[in-house]
């Protein structure tokens, strides 16, 4: 039984030792087995990148031949400064702007050329750093040679980058340029206000102070533009200094512009084209006070330059005429072709002078209106009246040249003289001449008019307004070639209105008579007339009538029968 027991526990005791050395085996084996892997795994070493000093330049890199590297932004200025200031050192040049003898260079106002010389010399500017504007550019070279290494760059990117400009090196160059505000106020602003020139085109004015009509043209040479290039002057001395040079003389670069109208062209497009006379030497027309205010509208119209597609006012160019203005009374055609002195009394001698003028020179009629009544100092049919207000003759420049007009009396002749000139006609005809024929007669289809005037005496009696035919009239234009005639043209139709007449009496002084009344008044007594009478009705010569504004006195003889008249 004891031997049993102990055989037992001796067999307990063997199972757990061999267990444990199983157990330690095991153990033994694993941590064996996990060495040699660890033996097999590489041995990681730590990398120590490089970084660049935030206030310094990286080494290798150079400006203007200076190596800068680890110097901060003021000790790499006052390295470079000496290469700077031998660049800005000595700089001196001569902008020349030369006018002799060249085709394409403008007249210029100054200098005058010297003493025994044809040519002009030139015009000479200096050119120095300080109103050239040069500067060196050294600032912003510092500072593109600094941002390498300090632009954001980090890591490997600005290890690799450090290595790179240690090894390889970064070379930077400082260079001339131009301050453009500068130069702009100074050299250029000089240069500029020196040579300048616009261009103008040769002109003809009129000088209308000129006492020989012959002298009142006035010819002005033209000109040739020229203007300082100055973008490209601003070029023209960087790309100097850039190769190099820093003294010597620079050509101003110049822009040319030449005038459109040369000098030939202004003087011979000019031709007369027509030439008008209308006397005035007969009564009532060469009263002094009408000739006066002739005289006075010549002046006004006289040297009127009309360029192509204007169109020309006769009211306008006149002014109103009044007394107020410094117009004189002179007969004009007023209310049933009767006659009164007006301020301005006259102007229409000038009006229709004018329109067979500008007709003569075949230009555009653009309104025209004739008068109530036949003048006596012009044919049918082409006359022209106007009066302040409204009625006016105007016509255009419907040529692609200046017209110009030139109006005058000829105090020796006793006429109205107007000049047209302007571009020559064209090839089919060289000269137009006017005619006019009456179409036919009017009769008076009313009764005189009668009215009471009752200040007077009752035996008083006045013709006002005389009663008398009418008549229509055809214009023609006639175009010749070398005097012979090439063609004709109706110009237009003009109609002089019969006047029935009117008579002014006194109270008292008519009867009633049927087909003799006018609302108002009574059949006069035609066996007392008293034709000698002052007339107190005569209206007042500050107020136009507007029935039949301020024209001419009327063709004492309307009736007389004209062939067809020439004119011109």
């Amino acid at each position: 039984m004891g031997n049993r027991k102990l055989k037992l526990t001796l067999t307990i005791i063997l199972a757990v030792l061999v267990v444990a050395l199983i157990a330690t085996a095991v153990v033994y084996f694993i941590g064996l087995s996990g060495t040699a892997e660890q033996e097999e795994l590489p041995v990681e070493t730590p990398v120590m990148l490089e970084t660049a000093d935030p206030q310094r330049f990286l080494e290798g890199i150079t400006i203007a031949g200076v190596d800068v590297g680890g110097m901060t932004l003021k000790e790499a200025r006052d390295a470079i400064a000496p290469v700077k200031n031998e660049l800005l050192s000595n700089i001196s040049f001569e902008l020349v702007h030369a006018q002799a003898d060249a085709s394409d260079t403008p007249e210029l106002p100054e200098p005058p050329a010297e003493p025994g010389t044809t040519a002009k010399p030139a015009v000479k500017f200096p050119g120095t750093v300080e109103n050239l504007g040069i500067v060196c550019n050294d600032m912003i070279v510092l500072d593109q040679a600094f941002d390498l290494g300090h632009s954001g760059e980090e890591g490997e990117e600005l290890d690799a980058l450090i290595k790179d400009v240690r090894t390889n090196g970064r070379e930077f160059e400082i260079a001339l340029e131009v301050d453009e505000n500068v130069i702009m106020a100074g050299a250029i602003a000089e240069i500029a206000a020196k040579i300048n020139v616009d261009a103008q085109d040769a002109t003809v004015q009129i000088n209308k102070d000129a006492e020989d009509p012959a002298q009142m043209f006035v010819f002005t040479n033209a000109v040739t533009g020229v203007e300082l290039d100055q973008q490209a002057l601003i070029t023209l001395i960087e790309d100097t200094l850039a190769a190099g040079t820093k003294t010597g003389e620079l050509t101003i670069p110049v822009i040319i512009t030449e005038p459109q109208i040369m000098d030939g062209a202004a003087t011979e497009d000019i031709v007369l084209r027509s030439h008008f006379e209308s006397s005035f030497a007969k009564s009532p027309y060469n009263r002094d006070t009408r000739v006066f205010n002739i005289k006075k509208a010549c002046g006004l119209i006289t040297g009127t330059i009309l360029e192509p597609g204007q169109v020309f006012s006769t009211n306008d160019t006149l002014g109103p005429r009044t007394y107020a203005l410094g117009w004189k009374g002179a007969p004009a055609i007023i209310e049933g072709g009767a006659s009164e002195d007006q301020a301005g009394g006259g102007v229409c001698h000038v009006s229709t002078t004018l329109y067979d003028a500008v007709v003569m020179a075949d230009l555009e009629i653009v309104y025209r209106r004739g008068h109530s009544s036949k003048l006596g100092y012009d044919p049918g049919g082409l006359d022209a009246t106007i009066n302040t207000g409204t009625i006016d003759f105007k016509w255009k420049n419907n040529t692609d040249s200046n017209i110009y007009v030139i109006m005058y009396v000829d105090d020796e002749k006793k006429v109205v003289v107007c000049d047209i000139y302007g571009e020559a006609f064209p090839e089919e005809y060289d000269e137009i001449r006017l005619t006019s024929k009456k179409l036919r007669t009017l009769t008076p289809q009313g009764e005189i008019e009668y009215r009471v005037d009752k200040t007077q005496k009752p035996d008083y009696v006045k013709v006002f307004a005389e009663r008398k035919n009418g008549s229509v009239y055809q214009s023609y234009k006639n175009y010749y070639k070398n005097g012979e005639l090439v063609k004709t043209e109706k110009l237009a139709e003009t109609t002089y209105p019969a006047r029935n007449g009117i008579t002014i009496v006194g109270p008292g002084y008519l009867t009633p008579s049927p087909g003799l009344t006018t609302p108002g008044t009574n059949t006069p007594n035609p066996n007392t007339p008293n034709p000698n009478t002052p007339n107190p009705n005569t209206p007042n010569p500050n107020t136009p009538n507007p029935e039949t504004p301020n024209p001419d006195t009327p063709d004492p003889n309307p009736d007389t029968p004209d062939p067809e008249v020439p004119v011109g």
